[in-house]
């Protein structure tokens, strides 16, 4: 719940007086909020009021923040190229679990969309997981043929010994 507190409005009241947390609806901490933000869009405005909008964005954000944690651990100098791909296997493991736990109607991973929602909204983020998931792994998917070749390199001696003769395929075709 917001409050007085968390305004981004400064307090009128004399210094030393006790401040008063008084609970705050998100919609009057917009208006406050937008009402002082000066060259703001009024045609956005509306669209605060709306709850449903005011969930998906909470939505929208927990997943961009997902998203660019991934981005910023893959950026960066002397990354090995099996400890990259094995994040973004990681992150496609997150995606199915998202999925799974919004099936559940649970919101663990997602913060901000902590207010209860309705059961169509969840089917609409599991569907948006999904079809996040899927271009996911369209974008990555020819790390499919180099998997072995990665599970060799960043540990040899625990490589089974029956997909080595794969592994020595790949090798030669890329060789000659």
């Amino acid at each position: 719940m917001l409050t007085a507190e968390t305004s981004l409005v400064a307090s009128k009241e004399p210094e030393g007086a006790r401040s008063r947390s008084i609970p705050m609806s998100p919609s009057d901490f917009l208006d406050k909020l937008m009402g002082r933000t000066s060259g703001y869009d009024a045609r956005i405005r509306p669209n605060f009021k709306d709850i449903e909008w005011v969930r998906y964005l909470a939505f929208m954000t927990d997943v961009s923040k997902h998203l660019n944690d991934l981005n910023a651990q893959l950026q960066g100098k002397d990354k090995c190229v099996s400890n990259l791909v094995a994040l973004i296997n990681a992150f496609d493991c997150k995606l199915d679990l998202y999925a799974w736990k919004l099936s559940q109607q649970d919101l663990t991973h997602l913060k901000r969309s902590d207010e209860p929602q309705p059961a169509s909204d969840f089917q609409r983020y599991q569907k948006w997981i999904i079809a996040l998931k899927s271009n996911f792994e369209n974008g990555f998917n020819h790390f499919d043929s180099i998997n072995d070749a990665i599970a060799f390199i960043s540990s040899p001696h625990t490589f089974p010994i029956d997909s080595a003769g794969s592994l020595a395929t790949l090798f030669s075709a890329e060789v000659a």
